[in-house]
């Protein structure tokens, strides 16, 4: 899960960061841009998942703007929400890896964020309470791995990043 969640009575091992992007419709201004402004997606009709998904709260934080203008349309999947993006109703943000997913992608535009990409944590939480602590360590390292192995546009967690 994304670890910017309120993990009550569960600990949590960082496993890697995860950038970013914007996802457009194929014809939208933004496409290809690659210093795009997190302030930019004020202007955006935003398209977002419904309430209570980590990936709605951290687009929600990124742009800092859902008191003044509020999203143009919410969905239960990303599915949906891509599907509304191609369609041109919205920009959306997700996780660079999810853009692998995206059929046909002849559809969609990419934008990225200039200077530092915004990224989400992603890590494996199981019970404090557990006994399979080091199992769990080691779940989560595998996970890492094949992450990596996968080619997956992610960075790893440093020691002074995790803390």
């Amino acid at each position: 899960i994304a670890l910017e969640d309120d993990l009550q009575r569960t600990t949590a091992i960082p496993m890697f960061d995860e950038p970013l992007v914007v996802l457009t419709a194929a014809g939208h201004p933004w496409a290809g841009r690659t210093d795009v402004s997190p302030t930019e997606l004020d202007d955006q009709p935003l398209l977002l998942l419904d309430e209570g998904n980590c990936l709605r709260d951290q687009t929600l934080a990124l742009c800092q703007r859902y008191g003044s203008q509020p999203p143009v349309a919410v969905a239960t999947t990303l599915s949906t929400v891509t599907r509304m993006v191609a369609h041109g109703s919205g920009v959306t943000i997700i996780p660079e890896g999810a853009l692998q997913l995206l059929t046909p992608s002849s559809e969609y535009g990419i934008a990225r964020f200039g200077d530092e990409s915004p990224m989400r944590r992603m890590g494996l939480v199981h019970r404090v309470s557990s006994s399979r602590g080091a199992d769990f360590a080691q779940l989560a390292e595998l996970i890492s791995r094949l992450v990596k192995e996968a080619d997956l546009p992610v960075a790893p967690v440093t020691a002074s990043a995790a803390a």
